[in-house]
């Protein structure tokens, strides 16, 4: 059964528009049925009040809402197993409060998911202005016409750019010490971890990438694209992340990691067949990156990615590495 999703926007327009999008990609059996429905201020009373109703129901018809974070504030959503945030949150604080509002009820696991556009990636902390000491400032000063871009928090910037548990992310945002506050009673912590977390193993389906499903096989329903066996990419993955360190080690230019490569690109890099990477040009096109990066790092990402030798057996991958 589909699991109660709840989705968080800073913006009435898009609870409509992102309700709607989801909505078209029901089976035609159930669109238009109220499945989806979005949730703001600018509803009617006897609107919020029923769709409240049909979402907080085991029973209800409507399993995703999508709603503004001022409108929810005070309503309680029993049953919830899933919030996602759409866009970065404002403050660590209001994202914690966000993923807060899943597994209410003691024994409950839940899942937090933050969606954001991938040139958040690329952000330098060297970037942001204002306020050193506000830990949640915009990258520059902000105006009406000011961009998402602009507009993204520090914090928010930290938090899908850190490599490291992002439990121990959050204490150290709230300067927290205690014990409980590292303390996970779930299964898994979060994605930062190589303790074989898959976000398709923790949905009720497919995720679903543009034009098509990618199932967790790793075979896209429609076009039969294949990608890399996950059991070979976390090997794949730690020679990347090694190499990424050490070469931030020797960087006389200070450069931080996601500057050399950051941790999207590496998720890309996992996914892509061996025999479909051919070049160091092909690196620079997979990644989409400039001429002079690929000059000063994409032939030694190509010479780390054909060293190494994933055992193709089903058996999990061994690596070689240089003496």
């Amino acid at each position: 059964m589909q699991p109660h999703v709840l989705i968080f926007v800073d913006n009435k327009d898009l609870t409509n528009i992102i309700a709607r999008h989801l909505d078209s990609q029901l089976p035609p059996e159930y669109r238009d049925r109220g499945v989806v429905r979005h949730y703001h201020s600018g509803m009617s009373e006897e609107y919020l009040r029923q769709t409240h109703e049909q979402f907080v129901k085991e029973d209800g018809l409507c399993r995703i809402l999508v709603s503004t974070s001022g409108q929810s504030v005070g309503v309680d959503f029993p049953n919830v197993k899933i919030v996602c945030t759409a866009g970065l949150p404002t403050t660590i604080v209001d994202g914690l409060q966000r993923a807060g509002r899943a597994a209410r009820s003691p024994g409950q696991t839940a899942l937090f998911v933050v969606f954001f556009d991938e040139k958040v990636l690329h952000i330098s902390e060297r970037e942001f202005t204002g306020d050193v000491q506000d830990p949640d400032r915009p990258r520059t000063k902000l105006t009406s016409n000011s961009d998402y871009l602009e507009r993204a928090p520090l914090s928010g910037v930290h938090l899908v750019q850190t490599e490291s548990c992002l439990r121990k992310f959050f204490a150290e945002y709230l300067d927290d010490k205690s014990p409980e506050a590292m303390l996970c009673t779930a299964r898994f912590c979060c994605d930062r971890h190589d303790d074989g977390f898959s976000l398709e193993a923790e949905l009720p389906n497919w995720l679903y990438r543009g034009a098509e499903f990618i199932s967790e096989s790793g075979i896209s329903k429609g076009t039969q694209a294949r990608y890399r066996p996950k059991y070979e990419r976390p090997a794949l993955d730690r020679l990347l992340m090694d190499w990424v360190q050490n070469m931030v080690a020797e960087d006389r230019l200070l450069r931080a990691p996601y500057d050399i490569l950051s941790l999207a690109q590496r998720d890309k890099i996992q996914r892509v067949p061996f025999k479909d990477i051919s070049s160091p040009s092909t690196i620079r096109q997979l990644l989409d990156e400039t001429e002079e990066w690929e000059k000063e790092w994409a032939g030694k990402i190509f010479q780390i990615i054909h060293d190494y030798e994933p055992v193709r057996t089903g058996k999990p991958p061994v690596t070689r590495r240089k003496k």
